[in-house]
């Protein structure tokens, strides 16, 4: 699957011989049996861990190396610069699906590229 553009929440079946892909960007993501969000905001690329297991990996060779997610926890690639892995605040990367939206220390440009 090819996510352009805007924010996605996936819920994939465990099937080891059939993951699940979602290309956004420069990342493509890696999913069996979980759950989780991706984002694409122009350059950035956020993945959100909600529950399973996940693997990022850059969509072209040799760029990074691979980077596994745990539950809880959030993948930032942004242009060139080296990817961020750190912890997510779970009700705050799922506000959007009950129609909210909750910013915290977020310039106004990434404010209105999300909404």
């Amino acid at each position: 699957m090819l996510l352009a553009r805007g924010r996605a929440r996936f819920d994939v079946a465990r099937d080891i011989a059939r993951p699940f892909t979602v290309t956004a960007g420069a990342q493509t993501v890696v999913a069996v049996g979980t759950s989780f969000n991706v984002e694409r905001l122009e350059n950035k690329v956020l993945v959100t861990l909600i529950e399973g297991h996940v693997v990022v990996k850059p969509t072209q060779a040799g760029r990074a190396a691979p980077v596994a997610l745990s539950a809880g926890q959030e993948f930032v690639a942004a242009g060139v610069a080296k990817p961020i892995v750190a912890a997510a605040s779970l009700p705050v990367a799922t506000a959007w699906e009950s129609g909210r939206l909750i910013l915290d220390n977020v310039p106004l440009s990434e404010a209105v590229q999300r909404v």
